[in-house]
């Protein structure tokens, strides 16, 4: 995390009269990687000015090597953060 929990959940949270509710706003970009039986994830989470807020990577385990595991390592990774900062 790029800042702490409570000043992230500040920045992404902002009151939309127009809607009459909280409206927020996030970029999410994830990267993975297949390469000699490894394989890896990496996401970045950021607001749409580019102020960057969280990033993590690891590892993505499994036998086979898949880009779809991978992928749903990103999603599964990037949802967790998610759930646990809110």
């Amino acid at each position: 995390m790029h800042h702490a929990c409570y000043k992230l959940l500040a920045m992404v949270s902002t009151f939309d009269p127009e809607f009459n509710d909280l409206h927020v706003q996030l970029l999410n970009i994830s990267n993975r990687s297949t390469f000699n039986a490894s394989m890896s994830f990496g996401w970045a989470l950021s607001l749409p000015d580019g102020t960057c807020l969280a990033t993590c990577s690891g590892p993505a385990y499994g036998a086979k090597q898949s880009s779809f595991r991978v992928e749903g390592y990103n999603l599964l990774s990037l949802v967790h953060f998610l759930h646990c900062v809110f």
